[in-house]
């Protein structure tokens, strides 16, 4: 009985553990998309002449690389962490 009882809190420990991971990339995922949506309308506004100064908008745009470059890093991280999370959903459901 008290095994029944311990497998299922650590599986709902597990379940828990997973879906805060999978909010997490979802949140890094937006995170992406919106700064590669500014980084479009930074080279659009560029490109149009909307931008006055050549290093201020080269500035700009390459912050808002450095951000892409490290959020894509984050969400490979947090597809990680995501994989790890649900092989110990398995394991713990197996158990």
């Amino acid at each position: 009985m008290f095994k029944y009882f311990k497998k299922r809190k650590d599986v709902k420990t597990a379940q828990a553990a997973y879906s805060q991971a999978a909010r997490d990339w979802n949140r890094i995922t937006q995170e992406l998309e919106d700064a590669q949506k500014e980084l479009k309308t930074l080279e659009s506004s560029w490109m149009n002449g909307l931008d006055y100064g050549r290093s201020k908008r080269f500035d700009r745009v390459q912050i808002a690389e450095r951000k892409i470059r490290n959020l894509k890093r984050a969400v490979r991280e947090a597809e990680q962490t995501m994989d790890e999370k649900f092989a110990a959903l398995q394991a713990a459901r197996k158990a």
